[in-house]
C-alpha cells in the first residue's frame, strides 16, 4: 500500500473516533438531529456532478445486452475487478491448505506486490520475473492473465471523466436500492434476512405489503430514479465503453483473441450496429500495429485520455446523460465515434481532458445523493448502524478531494479445502474485510442483518441486493420473443450465478424460473419495464412482479445479487 494510502485511511479512523464518541454520547433524539445535519451540510448541489440522467422513448426500447467487459473468468464492474469463475491460487502461489489461509494469503498477494506484479506484466516490464519469484506466482498462469486483464480495465478508467460518471452513477443505483429496501423493511414489514419466515410473510401479505409501499415517503421516485440510473450503468455506459476498452486489452495482453479477432469481435460487439463493430476492429488494429514501435504504458495513457472527454461537449452532443434506448444503437454509434478519434488523437499526441476539479469523488458522491439524502429512510439506516456509518462517512469525506476511482478492490469467487462457497475481498478502502463472511478487529458486523459489513447494502438486508437483478431480469424477458432465445438465455443463466454459485439445489428454481420467461409466463409484465425508464409508473405493477419473483425463488432469493458496478 502506497504512503498516501496510509494516510487517509488514518485521517478516516481519526475522524470516526471523534465524531463516533462524541453522537453516540448523546440522547438519542439529540443524536438523530445532530446525525440528520451532519448529512445534509455535506450534499450541497454545487459540489455535484452537474449531469442529469434521465430517458426519453419514442418507440420499442432496443436490446443492447452484451458481454459488458468479461472474460470467460472476470467482470470489470467499474468500481472493483471481480474473478468468478475457474480461479487457481495456487497458480498465484496464494496457499489453499484452509479457510484461513486462504484469506490471509489472498491479502498478502495484494500487499506484497501482487498490484505491481500485474502492473509489470501489462507493461511488459522485466521485473515481472523477479516479482512473480517473490509472490511463487506462475506468469503463464491463466488466472494472473484474467487478473492484468481486468486491471489494465482500471487502468484504463480511472481518474477519467468517464470514470466520475460511473462512479456517480454506481453509488446512486447503491444508495437507491438501500433507501427503497429499508422502506420494504419498516413499511411493508419483509423481514431483513430471505428465509422461510420472510418468504411465507411476502406470500401472504403480497397485497398489504404493495399497499403499504405505494404510501411509503419517496419509495415510488426512488423505484423510477433506481430504474433510469440501473440502465444507465448496467446497459448503456458498459457497450459505450467497451469498444475501446476491450480491444485495447486484447492488444496488450490477450494475443489468441487478436488472432482470431473476426470471432471475438462478433461474440463481443454483435449486439451493436455494424458501424460500432467496425469501430472496435479499427481500435484493436491500430492498438496492435502501435505496439509494433509505442510503449505498453502510452497505449494505456492514450485510451484513458479518449476517456477523460470534457463532460460539456459529450453532454451537448447527447453522448452521456440523456438516452432514447428505442435509437440506443444509433446513439452508442456516435458515441463510439467520439472514442475513437479521441483515441486515434492521443496516439499522435494530446487531446482536450476534463479539469480536475470536476473530477474529484466528491462530484461522484454528492450526486449519488440527490435523490436519497433527505430521506426520513436513509436517517433510519445511518441510526440503527452508527458506528459502521459514521466510520464510512468519515472515509468518504477524507477521499473527497481525491479523483474518482483511484483505487482498485478485487472479489474472488473461491472454495475452501471442504468445498464451502468464500468470497475473498482485497479493498484498501476495507481493510478490516477479509472475506464477505469475515472481517478482523476494527471491522463491523451488522446485527441487524446477521453479517459483516462491506458495503452499504450490509446494513440493510437480503431484500435490496435483489432489485437490481430484478430490473435486468425484466428488461431481458421484455425481449421474448423478439431476440434468439439463446440471448435471452445467456444473460438470465448469467445474473443467475451467484445462486449456482452459493446454493446448487435453489438454482434449479431459478433455471424452473429461467423457463417460465422464456415460454412466455412473464408476458402479463412485458411492458413494465419500458413503462419504469420511459413513462415513470408501474410501481405497484414493480411491486407485484418483484414479490412474485423472491417467492418463485423462495429462499434462494438471497443469492439473487450483483456487486456493485456495471454488470448485466
Amino acid at each position: 500500500m502506497k504512503a498516501y494510502s496510509f494516510f487517509y485511511v488514518g485521517l478516516g479512523n481519526v475522524v470516526f473516533k471523534l465524531n463516533y464518541r462524541i453522537i453516540n454520547a448523546m440522547p438519542a433524539r439529540t443524536k438523530r438531529y445532530l446525525v440528520e445535519r451532519m448529512l445534509g451540510g455535506l450534499w450541497t448541489d454545487e459540489n455535484s456532478l452537474d449531469l442529469t440522467h434521465t430517458i426519453t422513448s419514442t418507440g420499442e426500447i432496443r436490446n443492447i445486452n452484451d458481454a459488458n467487459l468479461k472474460s470467460e473468468a472476470g467482470v470489470f464492474t467499474g468500481e472493483s475487478v471481480i474473478m468468478t469463475k475457474g480461479v487457481n491460487l495456487g497458480e498465484l502461489g496464494i496457499p489453499t491448505d484452509s479457510l484461513g489461509s486462504m484469506r490471509r494469503g489472498f491479502r498478502n498477494w495484494f500487499t506484497n506486490g501482487g498490484i505491481d506484479l500485474m502492473e509489470a506484466v501489462e507493461d511488459g516490464n522485466p521485473r515481472a520475473l523477479e516479482l512473480s519469484r517473490k509472490l511463487g506466482t506462475n506468469l503463464e498462469a491463466r488466472t494472473l492473465r484474467t487478473l492484468v486483464h481486468e486491471y489494465i480495465h482500471w487502468r484504463s478508467l480511472k481518474e477519467t471523466s468517464m470514470a466520475t460518471i460511473i462512479d456517480a452513477v454506481s453509488w446512486r443505483v447503491e444508495l437507491d436500492q438501500s433507501v427503497f429496501a429499508e422502506a420494504s423493511h419498516r413499511v411493508g414489514g419483509i423481514g431483513r434476512r430471505l428465509n422461510e419466515d420472510t418468504i411465507n410473510y411476502i406470500s401472504e401479505n403480497k397485497d398489504e405489503i404493495v399497499k403499504n409501499m405505494s404510501e411509503a415517503q419517496g419509495a415510488e421516485s426512488i423505484l423510477y430514479d433506481l430504474a433510469t440510473h440501473g440502465y444507465f450503468l448496467s446497459l448503456y455506459y458498459p457497450a459505450m465503453i467497451s469498444v475501446l476498452m476491450e480491444p485495447v486489452a486484447w492488444a496488450l495482453v490477450e494475443d489468441d483473441l487478436v488472432k482470431e479477432k473476426e470471432k471475438y469481435l462478433d461474440y463481443y460487439f454483435s449486439y451493436l450496429s455494424a458501424k460500432s463493430r467496425h469501430i472496435a476492429e479499427e481500435i484493436l488494429d491500430r492498438s496492435v500495429e502501435y505496439l509494433k514501435d509505442g510503449t505498453r504504458t502510452s497505449l494505456v495513457e492514450a485510451c484513458r485520455r479518449a476517456l477523460d472527454f470534457p463532460l460539456k461537449e459529450a453532454e451537448s452532443e447527447r453522448l452521456i446523460g440523456e438516452v432514447n434506448p428505442s435509437e440506443a444503437t444509433s446513439q452508442l454509434e456516435r458515441a463510439h465515434g467520439l472514442l475513437r478519434d479521441r483515441f486515434l488523437k492521443s496516439l499522435e499526441g494530446r487531446v482536450e481532458v476534463e479539469t480536475r476539479r470536476n473530477k474529484s469523488f466528491r462530484k461522484s458522491i454528492v450526486y449519488a445523493t440527490k435523490k436519497t439524502a433527505h430521506n426520513p429512510f436513509s436517517l433510519d439506516i445511518v441510526m440503527e448502524n452508527l458506528e459502521p456509518a459514521i466510520y464510512g462517512l468519515s472515509m468518504m469525506t477524507s477521499r473527497f478531494a481525491k479523483l474518482a476511482l483511484d483505487r482498485p478492490s478485487f472479489l474472488v469467487y473461491s472454495r475452501s479445502p471442504d468445498g464451502d462457497p468464500v468470497i475473498l475481498v482485497y479493498d484498501i478502502s476495507s481493510p478490516h474485510i477479509m472475506s464477505k463472511d469475515s472481517y478482523t478487529k476494527g471491522g463491523f458486523f451488522s446485527t441487524q442483518v446477521g453479517k459483516p459489513i462491506y458495503r452499504l447494502m450490509d446494513m440493510v438486508g437480503d431484500v435490496g441486493y435483489t432489485l437490481v437483478p430484478s430490473l435486468l431480469i425484466l428488461y431481458y424477458s421484455s425481449f421474448v420473443g423478439k431476440v434468439d432465445d439463446e440471448i435471452i438465455l445467456k444473460q438470465l443463466v448469467n445474473l443467475g450465478f451467484p445462486i449456482r454459485f452459493f446454493d446448487p439445489s435453489g438454482y434449479k428454481s431459478y433455471l424452473r424460473l429461467v423457463k417460465k420467461i422464456l415460454d412466455g409466463s412473464f408476458s402479463e409484465w412485458k411492458s413494465l419495464y419500458s413503462s419504469l425508464i420511459t413513462e415513470g409508473n408501474g410501481f405497484q405493477d414493480f411491486m407485484d412482479y418483484w414479490l412474485s419473483l423472491i417467492e418463485e425463488l423462495g429462499p434462494a432469493s438471497r443469492f439473487l445479487y450483483s456487486e456493485q458496478g456495471m454488470q448485466s
